[in-house]
């Protein structure tokens, strides 16, 4: 991971390595440069043998690790076929074989579902298909709250973009209240920042943008973008990805920013043409979202001004001074207090500046066969329950 040749966003996590130690077969040692408080949440790799690292063909399947499940097959399409672990910390698991299967088209899998030969789909189905699922009485419909955050990304390269009023419009030109209840079915809940308010560093004392047209029309005014402005000033550019969904909530920032007198030219693509597009910096504007975050610390891999790619996240270019200074000194802080207090500040500082427009946190939606019991969804979307799952007949 640390070759620069490899390019590995993961770089950044372990660059404060200054060397490792196996003192038996059982203990490995990380010493570090420098304090480093979120180590093991942003390390949270796999330890294979060494065997295993080399760059040529892949061994056979074997026993690797002590997680509840092993390897046993790789199916085509890029499934994969799992069984208890019979050495798993904590016991083998009760499901005698475990399958992930890829279904690319969301009616497919909700079809899946229905006819019994998938058990488990979770945050993969249209909204508008879940009463449909909901009403058969052989599955359940769960949802719990979520801690995945949904931005719409910005280009600060763009001039009109790096202007805090041209953002702060964008952030007023939205109805996330009705994207959430009418495309949503109401499985999200509009967001004021990345963190949500489950989580240990959550402060909630932050600007919040509610849906105002005025108030985005005077700001746009502010910053040259007013009525009256040559029309290609007043355009943008927006990617997304081809999923149906996607291209819905990119339509709906269409129809809320034309009423502002902008206009939003949608370029959706397949999902790793847009995804090299992002991770370049080729946009202006763009929607994606933070999965499974746990660590405040991914704000220092997100927001401060060094970590643009290759090196980290922050693919929009945004640069403060007063958020580097915050993040540094939280990233080089144990205590959890004073961790507390320095995210806060980071929390207030992005809500005013706008790095992202925040949009919304995602609930945590699960359909499952009612056979399957015992499984029980994480807010951060893990499957780690299905290690204590059980499938009757």
């Amino acid at each position: 991971v640390l070759d620069p040749a490899l390019g590995s966003p993961k770089r950044e996590a372990l660059a404060a390595i200054a060397a490792i130690d196996v003192p038996d077969p059982q203990t490995v040692v990380f010493r570090l440069r420098e304090v480093s408080a979120a180590f093991l949440e942003t390390t949270n790799l796999g330890i294979l043998p060494a065997r295993l690292t080399g760059r040529g063909p892949l061994p056979p399947l074997e026993v690797i690790g002590s997680g509840p499940f092993r390897v046993t097959a790789m199916l085509d399409g890029g499934g994969v076929d799992l069984a208890p672990h019979a050495e798993a910390l904590g016991g083998p698991p009760r499901l005698a074989r475990l399958r992930f299967r890829v279904i690319p088209d969301g009616v497919v899998r909700a079809l899946e579902l229905a006819s019994g030969s998938v058990h488990l789909v979770q945050n993969a189905l249209d909204p508008d298909l879940l009463p449909w699922l909901a009403a058969r009485p052989e599955l359940e419909l769960v949802i719990s709250p979520g801690t995945t955050f949904q931005y719409l990304g910005l280009n600060f390269r763009d001039p009109r973009l790096a202007d805090r009023r041209t953002r702060q419009a964008l952030a007023y030109g939205i109805d996330r209240e009705a994207i959430v209840h009418h495309l949503l079915r109401d499985t999200a809940r509009p967001a004021s920042g990345l963190l949500p308010p489950s989580h240990w560093a959550y402060d909630g004392d932050v600007a919040r943008y509610p849906y105002d047209p005025g108030r985005a029309r005077e700001l746009l005014r502010a910053a040259g973008l007013g009525a009256g402005v040559d029309a290609a000033l007043r355009r943008f550019s927006y990617k997304t990805s081809t999923v149906e969904l996607r291209r819905r909530i990119a339509e709906v920032f269409q129809h809320d920013l034309g009423r502002l007198g902008l206009g939003l030219d949608i370029r959706s693509y397949e999902w790793a043409t847009f995804y090299h597009d992002i991770r370049r910096g080729n946009f202006e504007l763009y929607a994606l979202a933070w999965v499974g975050v746990r660590d405040p610390d991914v704000y220092y891999r997100i927001f401060h001004s060094t970590m643009q790619p290759p090196v980290g996240t922050n693919r929009g270019a945004y640069a403060n001074p007063e958020m580097d200074a915050l993040l540094t000194a939280a990233h080089a802080t144990e205590d959890r207090v004073e961790r507390r207090r320095l995210y806060a500040a980071v929390q207030r500082l992005a809500a005013e500046d706008l790095p992202v427009v925040p949009l919304w946190w995602a609930d945590n939606v699960v359909v499952k066969s009612r056979a399957l019991a015992g499984f029980r969804p994480s807010p951060d979307g893990d499957l780690h329950s299905l290690a204590t799952a059980t499938l009757r007949a």
